[in-house]
């Protein structure tokens, strides 16, 4: 299911807005949070790798590129993992601030 389309259907760009930021922006601010807290484990990694393939399919949806992210998963978190998911999560934060004027 293509998530930003249904989302599009709206129609109106603060209905558009509003849902991206209660669907999408909250989450991820969640997650950075969770992660610089150190609130997640290692059971946690499926949640966080299927949010952020959610977040960077709803992102290249509204960029209407057709493409597929290919990167290694994760399978432990550890320091480097936490970063990481820190750095991947802060860039998709930062563009859907930018693309709804957040």
């Amino acid at each position: 299911m293509k998530i930003f389309e249904e989302i599009k259907k709206e129609n109106d760009f603060e209905v558009e807005s509003f849902m991206i930021h209660e669907y999408v922006i909250v989450p991820i601010e969640q997650i950075i949070s969770g992660l610089k807290n150190q609130q997640y484990s290692n059971i946690d990694i499926d949640y966080l790798e299927l949010e952020l393939e959610r977040c960077s399919n709803i992102a290249l949806e509204v960029l209407e590129v057709n493409y597929r992210m290919i990167r290694e998963k994760f399978v432990q978190l550890n320091e480097y993992t936490t970063e990481k998911y820190i750095e991947y999560f802060t860039i998709l934060l930062a563009f859907f601030n930018k693309a709804f004027d957040f």
